[in-house]
């Protein structure tokens, strides 16, 4: 959606502030990186640069002072958990005239002709890059969350998700009975680097895996909701879970497809655990998740097989 208007060549260069996936957050200098070696080389050829800060953003949205991205992409259901499938598109003023909208809907035009190919779009910018007539009911909704949002800020909200996030990882790090790990992290960072995402999948004492949606629907049970799968990111799923392009055709062949029950084939996972933390999570959330998890997924020998021995009300257990 590039148009050549002065006889440049026009290349994007896009990166997410966080990764949904793994929750690793890339440097934002990145966008000053791109556009100064842009400006250092010779030739026809220029370099633009779209922040995919739809998870980023939550707690940690891009400085466009610091970092003048060309573009910016938010979603609202991350700031503020509503409404879903509403986004936004933020332009640099001086790069809409570069842009080329080739369908319409209503409410997008001025004028057309249905006999021949006419037709003349609205004066304003949003409106020539609306898909139809918007969600007016969800705009509504977006002034009270971001109402909510300038009232915590989003340096308290970062420290909020910071703090629960490594303390679900600390309480998370649960073993069997013979010492083996229940939930193995896919991604580790450092407390600097994190975002408020915990990502695991669970073993079994054995070694063999747990399936994601055995877990999604037990919790389900418990009041927890969990997200589960691949979340829209194949290319980190793959790499996380050690899933090579022959196991995912492998994977396609033996009837697997996005929502299916097939979390494990041939032995491996075909997706993971991700717990998002929230402004509005809180202690007894992530204490609750733990509790589960523990109750549920870890095996734990009886007071029998610990060796101990009940000989009357009155006298202690002894090993």
């Amino acid at each position: 959606m590039v148009e050549d208007t002065i006889g440049y060549d026009y290349n994007l260069f896009v990166f997410p502030s966080e990764c949904n996936f793994s929750e690793v957050r890339f440097s934002l200098y990145l966008v000053n990186i791109v556009k100064q070696n842009a400006e250092n080389k010779s030739g026809r050829g220029s370099w633009m640069v779209l922040i995919d800060a739809a998870k980023g953003c939550a707690t940690q949205p891009p400085d466009l002072s610091l970092y003048p991205a060309d573009f910016v992409v938010i979603t609202f259901y991350k700031l503020f958990g509503y409404p879903t499938g509403f986004g936004a598109l933020i332009i640099r003023n001086d790069a809409t005239k570069l842009l080329k909208k080739t369908y319409f809907s209503s409410g997008t035009v001025a004028a057309s002709i249905a006999d021949i190919d006419f037709v003349r779009r609205r004066k304003g910018v949003e409106e020539h890059f609306e898909d139809g007539t918007i969600s007016l009911l969800s705009i509504a909704s977006i002034c009270h969350g971001f109402k909510i949002l300038n009232t915590l800020t989003t340096s308290a909200i970062s420290r909020h998700t910071m703090s629960l996030t490594m303390f679900l990882k600390k309480l998370l790090a649960l073993r069997h009975e013979n010492g083996a790990v229940s939930a193995l992290f896919m991604a580790i960072v450092s407390m600097h680097d994190s975002g408020s995402i915990v990502l695991f999948k669970l073993k079994r004492a054995d070694g063999s895996w747990f399936g994601y949606r055995e877990l999604e629907k037990l919790a389900s049970l418990s009041g927890i909701q969990l997200r589960t799968g691949c979340f829209c990111n194949p290319g980190s799923c793959a790499k996380y879970l050690g899933l090579s392009n022959s196991d995912l055709l492998s994977n396609v062949e033996a009837g697997h497809v996005s929502w299916d029950d097939n979390d494990v084939i041939n032995g491996k996972p075909t997706g993971a655990v991700r717990v998002s933390i929230g402004y509005m999570s809180t202690y007894e959330d992530a204490k609750k998740l733990v509790d589960f998890m523990r109750r549920s997924f870890v095996s734990i020998p009886s007071e029998f097989e610990k060796g101990y021995l009940f000989r009357s009300k009155s006298i202690p257990y002894q090993n």
